[in-house]
């Protein structure tokens, strides 16, 4: 069966099973501290993503009911690890963004374990070839003078 422009058109408008997800840019943690609660940061989370309830509460292994409760604040979000999943169907740690920024810690500064040694020498090689880019971008600017 064919479908037909309207019909395939209509289709692209139904939820997406993946997340919309945005980078961690200076801009999306100012918006995620105007979040008054950690709830509101909770919530703000799945807003972003653009994933249905069902999507996360099946997921999360959580009743409709349930999961109610926790976006209106008569629950809390798991405390187990749930949580981390929640993150991960999300992709997103808009969460933890909320929770360091309300500690008063810079999450932009923060940064994460090396799964392995090979990720912490790219990691410490990309930092050292940036270093010498500054360098060597001054020392034109030096010269060019």
């Amino acid at each position: 069966m064919k479908l037909d422009e309207t019909k395939s058109h209509q289709l692209e408008l139904l939820p997406s099973e993946r997340p919309h997800v945005e980078a961690i840019t200076p801009d999306l943690v100012a918006r995620v501290r105007r979040q008054k609660t950690f709830l509101d940061a909770w919530n703000y989370t799945q807003k972003i993503s653009c994933l249905s309830d069902k999507k996360i509460y099946s997921e999360l292994e959580l009743t409709k009911s349930h999961w109610s409760k926790i976006t209106t604040g008569d629950a809390s979000p798991p405390g187990d690890e749930r949580f981390l999943k929640y993150l991960e169907i999300n992709e997103s740690d808009i969460p933890l963004i909320w929770l360091a920024e309300a500690r008063g810690y810079d999450f932009l500064s923060m940064r994460r374990h090396f799964a392995s040694d090979l990720e912490r020498e790219n990691h410490e090689l990309r930092e050292e070839n940036a270093a010498l880019r500054r360098v060597a971008a001054a020392s034109l600017m030096r010269g060019a003078r």
